[in-house]
């Protein structure tokens, strides 16, 4: 399970489903319900082995599944045959055993549903087997899927003429990533660091700053781009005069625009489409119509904003658009 390509949940539960459902012969359909976050009151199918199931979604209550989320408690039917609040998944299964997961606060988050052709076939090491899954997910902590990179920049406000700003990096034509682009004060994250600490530490070192010169207003929104990077933005106030900050190598130069300036003037839009090109040897064969497949292509958004001689627009600029449409309500 630590293994590299199973460092997300979806990955993770997928496993746990076939390495249960190949290792125990009578585990005939494994899988797992997560508590929908919408509504906090119904399970959602996730992973699973084995035959298709009508019941993607069960409210509290309802079912074995449903029993066990309203309860907090696990349910071991031998015969299921006996059980009058029984959702039928299959005319094949005898048995059924259900763990609710929790967080590390108590709170259910979703269970391991195991169904069996077998009538009371379920033992104290199939028990022992599902409690070791539970603390598996007990202090597990959800991540987007497929990320590679995680960023968190800094949508930076500041005192400039009496009114406010937003005060925008322009990138040193050495760098990398992005040389010659504008950008807000930010990087990447670190091993053990949060997204918050993060943007203030990056704001920090580009610009010359203390800690005790931003002051966090709050958590902005956050994006995930086609090209598997997370960026986290935070909103802060630069306790600073614009003219005494001394950027570091990274930044060539620091410049400001007014709030009102981005309140007035709407950005430039323009779409890209994401269409998806396969590698050599994909195996057409493994899935519906083959290579006439019906690809999804997607469709990827770029702002544009000018002001005077300087161009803010791609992630930058969406960022910037979503703060002051914000702003606008």
């Amino acid at each position: 399970i630590s293994d590299k390509n199973y460092n997300d949940q979806q990955s993770i539960l997928k496993l746990i489903s076939q390495l249960l459902a190949e290792r125990i012969p009578y585990y005939n359909w494994v899988g797992f319900y997560l508590v929908d976050e919408r509504d906090g009151n119904s399970l959602v199918l996730g992973p699973f082995v084995g035959e298709p199931t009508e019941h993607t979604k069960i409210k509290f209550g309802q079912g074995i599944c449903g029993q066990a989320a309203s309860t907090k408690a696990t349910f071991v039917v031998d015969d299921v045959s006996k059980e009058e609040n029984y959702l039928s998944c299959s005319p094949k299964t005898q048995a059924e055993i259900v763990v609710p997961i929790f967080d590390k606060n108590g709170n259910i988050v979703g269970e391991i549903d195991i169904d069996s052709h077998e009538k009371a076939p379920f033992d104290q090491d199939d028990r022992s087997n599902i409690d070791k899954i539970k603390q598996i997910f007990k202090d597990y902590s959800p991540k987007p899927i497929g990320v590679e990179n995680c960023f968190s920049v800094l949508i930076s406000l500041i005192q400039k003429d009496n009114s406010l700003h937003l005060l925008y990096e322009l990138r040193s034509k050495t760098l990398e990533r992005q040389p010659g682009e504008v950008s807000f004060p930010g990087g990447e994250i670190e091993a053990n660091e949060t997204s918050k600490n993060a943007a203030i530490r990056e704001s920090c070192e580009e610009l010359n700053l203390q800690p005790n010169n931003i002051e966090i207003l709050g958590a902005a929104d956050y994006l995930l781009t086609p090209f598997n990077y997370l960026i986290y933005s935070y909103i802060g106030f630069l306790n600073i005069n614009v003219n005494t900050i001394k950027p570091n190598e990274e930044v060539e130069e620091v410049f400001t625009v007014p709030i009102e300036y981005l309140l007035s003037h709407e950005p430039l839009v323009h779409n890209t489409y994401l269409t998806n090109e396969t590698d050599e040897g994909f195996p057409y064969d493994l899935i519906p119509n083959g290579k006439d497949y019906n690809w999804r292509v997607g469709k990827y958004p770029v702002y544009f904003y000018v002001y005077e001689d300087k161009i803010i627009w791609g992630i930058t600029a969406r960022l910037t658009y979503e703060f002051i449409k914000k702003l606008k309500r």
